[in-house]
């Protein structure tokens, strides 16, 4: 009886076991694909947020297309601020990626300058940049 019980006792936690790494993994996955969402396709990342806040509040088809009118007005007026502060913005991001230079390896800088060019490129993605999208 006694290794039986300890049978069930290790199958219980294994079950345990994959269930957090699996609730682990699951929001992990899901932080990413948001995160991932928003840089990208900011079309995509409205969905997101109309579906979850569909199936929590249940929108009819009417709340439905005046949420999707106003996220899409909202990120228009973010990106005219975002353009309107960006010389501003251009420049103390040029100057601190100067400090940060100046306390670099020349193979570090090479590095970090990949980096920023990369980053500076998901962002203008991500706020509907003209130099992002061709317009």
């Amino acid at each position: 009886m006694n290794s039986k019980l300890k049978g069930i006792a290790g199958v219980l936690v294994i079950f345990l076991v994959g269930a957090a790494a699996g609730w682990i993994g699951a929001r992990h996955w899901y932080k990413e694909r948001l995160e991932g969402l928003m840089r990208g396709n900011p079309e995509a990342f409205h969905e997101v947020i109309v579906r979850r806040l569909n199936k929590n509040l249940s929108l009819d088809a009417e709340q439905l297309n005046k949420l999707r009118d106003i996220l899409n007005q909202s990120h228009e007026e973010v990106a005219a601020v975002r353009e309107d502060l960006s010389p501003e913005i251009q420049e103390i991001l040029e100057e601190t990626k100067s400090r940060v230079e100046s306390i670099l390896t020349p193979a570090q800088i090479e590095a970090f300058r990949h980096l920023t060019e990369k980053d500076h490129a998901g962002n203008q993605m991500a706020t509907g940049s003209p130099a992002a999208s061709g317009r």
